[in-house]
C-alpha cells in the first residue's frame, strides 16, 4: 500500500523543489520520457525521501546529498504489471521482486489465487504479509473463484460472500481479482451474485476474465460491475472489449495473438487509455531469461506498437484504469499505484538512434535510500536482457535465516506469521 509521506519530509520536499534545501538524490544528464505528454526531454530529477519532487532543466540545481550522472540514458516510470499470479513463478515474493525490479517493474496487481485455493484466507494473508517492505509494490486482490470450478475439484477453501467481505475489509486488499466463473455471472447464480455484491459495496475495483464473451454476453458481464479483462483472443476481441468499456490488459503469455492485437489497436485514431499490459502467468526460467513486463513491451514494440505508447500502457494508463467507480460512475480515489510520478524506482534505458531497439539496461532505486544498484546490464541485443544475478538484502537475510527458497517442499506449510518474521530481518 502507498504509505503517507511524513509531513516533515513533505516540507523538505517543498523547500528542495525551490532550491532552498538539498535533494536527497539528484539524477542528472538523462532524457526523461514524459508519459503525460509523450515528450522525450532533457531534464534533471530531484528526489526527497520517497518523493520525486522536481523535474527541472539540466543544471538548474546542484545541491544534493547524492548525485548520479545518467548521461546517455532515458529515465522512464516504473512499469506496472496489471495482472499476475506470482505463484506461477515458483518463487516467494522477495525472490520474485529480486528478478522483476531490475527489469523495471515496480508495481504488480497480484491475484494469489493458487495460495487461496490451498490455504484459504490464510493464503491471502500470507500474500499480504510476505510482500511488505519489498522494493516491489504488491497490490493484492481477493481471489474471486475459490474453488475455480465448484463441484468439479477439491480445494482447501470455499470463498463465498462472507469470505470476500472479510478480505475486502482489509486495507491491503485493493479489489476483487479476476471473476472467472462467467457462467455464474450471466446466470445470476446466488453464490457469485453475493460475491459481486460485496465487491461493489466495497467501492474497490473488480477484475474480469471474459474469455470468449461477445455481443450480449459481454455486455451482460460488464453490467455485473466488472471493469477489466486480460483474456484477449484476437484483435477483433480486443477492439470489441475496448469499445464496450472494459480495460484491456494485453497479456504476453499468448505471443501468437499479439501481432493481430497490435494491428487492430493501430487502426484506432488514438491509443485508448484503457489499454494496459500484464504477464498473468510466467514460469521461472522464462522470467529470469526473458523478463516480465519488459519482455512484453519489447514484443509489442516489435509487432508495431509505438515504443512511447507501449511504455505509456505499462505506466500511466495502468493507474488511470485502476480507478473504481460507484453506481453513478463517479471516479473514486485509485488504490495505491505508482504511475508517471514513480516514487520508488526509475528504469534507465540506453539512448538509441532507433528507440524501437532500446532495451531497459539499468534500474536505480530512487525512493528513500539508494541502497544498491540493481544490476541489469545491456548485452546490446534488442530482444534479450542480459541479467546479472541480483538478490535483495531481504532475500539474503531470509537465506541466512533458513527461509525456504521456493514455494514447494516441506517448508511451504509455514505460517504467515513465521514468514513475516523472516521478512522483517533488518536491511
Amino acid at each position: 500500500m502507498l504509505q503517507p509521506v511524513d509531513p516533515a519530509v513533505r516540507l523538505k520536499a517543498i523547500a528542495a523543489a525551490q532550491g532552498k534545501e538539498p535533494f536527497d538524490l539528484l539524477l542528472t544528464g538523462a532524457r526523461v520520457l514524459d508519459v503525460a505528454t509523450l515528450e522525450l526531454r532533457e531534464a534533471d530529477v530531484g528526489i526527497v525521501g520517497p518523493m520525486v519532487v522536481s523535474v527541472h532543466p539540466c543544471g538548474r540545481f546542484a545541491a544534493a546529498r547524492e548525485t548520479h550522472d545518467l548521461s546517455g540514458l532515458i529515465l522512464v516510470p516504473g512499469f506496472i504489471d496489471a495482472h499476475v499470479h506470482f505463484e506461477s513463478s515458483h518463487m516467494l515474493p522477495h525472490h520474485y521482486a529480486s528478478v522483476v525490479v531490475p527489469q523495471g517493474t515496480t508495481t504488480i496487481f497480484c491475484d494469489p489465487h493458487e495460495l487461496a485455493n490451498v490455504l484459504g484466507i490464510e493464503g491471502v494473508r500470507f500474500a499480504v504479509e510476505a510482500t511488505r517492505g519489498l522494493p516491489l509494490r504488491f497490490i493484492v486482490q481477493a481471489p474471486s473463484c475459490v474453488p475455480a470450478a465448484p463441484g468439479l475439484e477439491l480445494a482447501g477453501a470455499d470463498f463465498q460472500a462472507a469470505e470476500i467481505r472479510e478480505l475486502l475489509s482489509w486495507p491491503e486488499i485493493a479489489g476483487l481479482a479476476e471473476v472467472m466463473d462467467m457462467r455464474a455471472v450471466l446466470e445470476g447464480q446466488p453464490r457469485m451474485a453475493g460475491i459481486l455484491r460485496e465487491a461493489i459495496a466495497s467501492g474497490k475495483i473488480v477484475e474480469g476474465h471474459a474469455r470468449g464473451l461477445t455481443g450480449e454476453g459481454l455486455q451482460a458481464y460488464l453490467s455485473a460491475g466488472i471493469l477489466g479483462d486480460h483474456e484477449i483472443t484476437s484483435g477483433a476481441d480486443a477492439l470489441e472489449k475496448l469499445r464496450a468499456g472494459l480495460t484491456v490488459e494485453i497479456r504476453g503469455s499468448h505471443d501468437y495473438l499479439l501481432p493481430d492485437v497490435i494491428t487492430a489497436i493501430n487502426t484506432l485514431p488514438v491509443i485508448p487509455t484503457s489499454l494496459t499490459v500484464c504477464t498473468d502467468d510466467v514460469f521461472p526460467d522464462y522470467l529470469c531469461d526473458k523478463g516480465g513486463v519488459s519482455d512484453v513491451l519489447r514484443r509489442l514494440i516489435r509487432y508495431g506498437l509505438d515504443p512511447l505508447q507501449a511504455i505509456r500502457c505499462a505506466t500511466t494508463f495502468s493507474t488511470a484504469s485502476r480507478r473504481p467507480f460507484d453506481h453513478n460512475e463517479r471516479p473514486r480515489r485509485p488504490p495505491a499505484v505508482r504511475g508517471h510520478d514513480p516514487d520508488g524506482f526509475v528504469p534507465a534505458v540506453p539512448g538509441a538512434a532507433d528507440h524501437r531497439q532500446a532495451d531497459p539496461a539499468l534500474v536505480r532505486r530512487i525512493g528513500g535510500r539508494l541502497d544498491h544498484l540493481h544490476g541489469v546490464l545491456s548485452g546490446g541485443i534488442a530482444d534479450r536482457l542480459c541479467l546479472r544475478r541480483c538478490e535483495h538484502p531481504l532475500a539474503q537475510a531470509a537465506r541466512a535465516g533458513g527461509a525456504p527458497l521456493h514455494a514447494g517442499g516441506s517448508e511451504s506449510g509455514r505460517t504467515a506469521h513465521h514468514s513475516q518474521r523472516r521478512m522483517e530481518t533488518p536491511r
